[in-house]
Formats: structure tokens, C-alpha cells, sequence
């Protein structure tokens, strides 16, 4: 396996409290239970994050993480023995890590999680058993953020008011790997709930992702002027279809909106692209600098860097003559 690039390496020498915590909530294993169950670990992982995410409190986005595994070669949801969480936790700069196990038996599912902080000595902050219905994802999701947003001294956020079925489909959309499948569940939970901005968002970055770059861009330009938790995502990915089509300003400055919405690798990999095209080298290798903090994207972040680096940059022009 390739090393891990450390992650935010200074966060992890300040004692920061628990409210003000960095989390990483990691998929729940199957430890009982038909394997075509597994999605809701993975599930409830995302919709966790999706609360996190409505509420202001610093997490590491679940795609950063699969990002990762990625990068490292490995599937899409590996077991890790509790030690290796834990590293991987401290990997990625974060306070507080959240894991657990669940089993399904006939129509119930018994979730058994808990939240440990990992800066300095391990210490346990909670630990939940929560016996729901198979199909009740939102109530099983705010039963166990509830207790989570406790411990981290936080108000639990309102989720989304689109109905149980609606969040399924969006979460399930959120993670399946197939760009096909994730368009299905998107446009489900877009039919059963229209007004759903999280889900345009992602069906807007998966008709990008498939060449339909002008549907995307019609529902992005939409999205760009809304606040919801994912608006970050929506105006950096405008922002690329925007740099794509040459308009260097226009990005520039959705970019920049999207860096105050949230920060993330994304916006900072498409503005060392922009830098790049305009031959500013030392903004470009700057912005890689801040992408690569993130632990992800390493081999497109490397591509740039080299691209970066043997390109010509703009010259200074001499300063006037006395």
C-alpha cells in the first residue's frame, strides 16, 4: 500500500473541544445479515455526513474517504480493525471518529455504533443500539445523530423534509459507483421530492461526469444562487464547466464563492487548472499546496504539480529605468 500523505499534520498537535471537534464517521460493517444489505452501512455513513453538513460541523466528507481507498487501491468499503480506524482517523486530521457494526434479521436492523475521540489517549465519548424497522433509514439516521450531536455538544439540524422514501433513494444515489445507477436513484428522489436541492445537485454533477454538459450546466447556473448544504459542490462544479469553456473570470469567481460556501479539494484543484492556463505557476503550485492537505485526489494533484512545474510562466516586465 502507498504511505498516506499526512493530512493537516498541525491539527493534530492542538486539544480542541469536543464541540468544535473534527469528525469522521466511517460505514457501519455487516456483521449479520444478507449481503445485499451491505449498502446501509455505507448508507447511514452518508447520511450522517449529510447532517453534519446542514449543521456547520467540521467532518471529512465521506467521498474525501472513498477517495482515498481509491488512491490506495483498495475496495470501496474495507473492514479495518479498530487500530487501523483509528490511524486513519488521525490521518485525515480528525478529533473524533464514529464507527460501528449493524445486523439485519427478517424486517429489523439493530445498528451498534460509537463515537471515540482519538487526538492524544483514545477515550470513548458514546456508544448506541438502535433496533429499527429495515426501510426506516431517516428515523434510524436522527436517532443516532441525535446522540452523536450530544456528545459533540451540537444542535441537531432539521433533515430534509422529503419523506423517508425520497431519502433512500438520495443516499443509495450517493453511493452506488455506477454513474448509471447513481442517475436512477437520483431522478427517484427527485420524482417523489422535486424541490430535493442536494439531490439536483448530485444529478447535476453526474450529468456532467456523462457529457451532458449543458443540462448540467442549466441546472448548476439554477443551484449556483441557492443555500443548501451541498451549494459548495454545485459552484465549484459550475465553475468547471465554466473553465472548460474558456471563461477564465466567470470561474475565477465561482470558485472563489465556492471556497466561501466550503472549503474543499475540489475548488482548489480548479483554480491551480485556471492558474496554470494563465501561466501564474506560483498560484498553481500554491493551490495544489492547499488541495493536497486533503489526503485525496494525489495522482491528479501530482499530474498538475509536474505540469506546473515544466511549464513557462509569465514574466515580470523590468522595472522602469531611473
Amino acid at each position: 500500500m502507498k504511505r498516506w500523505i499526512p493530512v493537516l499534520a498541525v491539527l493534530l498537535l492542538l486539544v480542541r473541544p469536543v464541540w468544535a471537534a473534527r469528525v469522521l464517521v466511517l460505514p457501519a460493517d455487516l456483521e449479520a445479515g444478507p449481503t445485499g444489505a451491505e449498502w446501509i452501512g455505507t448508507g447511514l455513513a452518508f447520511a450522517l455526513d449529510e447532517a453534519m453538513a446542514r449543521a456547520g460541523v467540521p467532518h471529512v466528507p465521506l467521498e474525501h474517504v472513498r477517495s482515498l481507498y481509491e488512491q490506495e487501491g483498495l475496495v470501496a468499503s474495507p473492514r479495518f480493525s479498530t487500530p487501523s480506524r483509528v490511524a486513519l482517523a488521525r490521518q485525515f486530521g480528525a478529533d473524533v471518529l464514529v464507527t460501528g457494526s449493524f445486523h439485519v434479521e427478517g424486517e429489523r436492523l439493530t445498528v451498534r455504533m460509537e463515537a471515540l475521540e482519538v487526538q492524544g489517549d483514545l477515550r470513548r465519548l458514546g456508544r448506541w443500539e438502535v433496533l429499527k424497522p429495515l426501510h426506516e433509514l431517516l428515523g434510524l439516521t436522527e436517532t443516532l445523530g441525535r446522540g452523536l450531536f450530544d456528545v459533540l455538544g451540537r444542535e441537531w439540524p432539521a433533515l430534509p423534509d422529503v419523506g423517508p422514501q425520497a431519502f433512500e433513494s438520495y443516499v443509495r444515489g450517493r453511493i452506488a459507483e455506477d454513474l448509471t445507477l447513481q442517475e436512477v436513484y437520483l431522478r427517484k428522489a427527485l420524482e417523489l421530492a422535486p424541490g430535493y436541492l442536494e439531490a439536483q445537485c448530485y444529478l447535476a454533477i453526474v450529468l456532467k461526469e456523462t457529457g451532458r454538459i449543458s443540462e448540467a450546466s442549466q441546472s448548476l447556473e439554477r443551484l449556483s444562487h441557492a443555500s443548501f448544504s451541498r451549494s459548495y459542490l454545485a459552484l465549484a462544479s459550475l465553475a468547471e464547466i465554466r473553465l472548460e469553456e474558456g471563461r477564465l473570470k466567470e470561474a475565477w469567481s465561482l470558485f472563489m464563492r465556492s471556497l466561501k460556501a466550503g472549503e474543499s479539494p475540489e475548488a482548489h484543484l480548479g483554480l491551480a487548472r485556471l492558474y496554470l492556463r494563465q501561466k501564474k505557476n506560483a498560484e498553481a503550485l500554491r493551490e495544489l499546496k492547499v488541495a493536497e492537505s486533503f489526503g485525496t485526489h494525489q495522482e491528479e494533484i501530482e499530474s498538475l504539480r509536474n505540469r506546473t512545474q515544466a511549464a513557462p510562466a509569465v514574466r515580470e516586465p523590468p522595472p522602469p529605468s531611473p
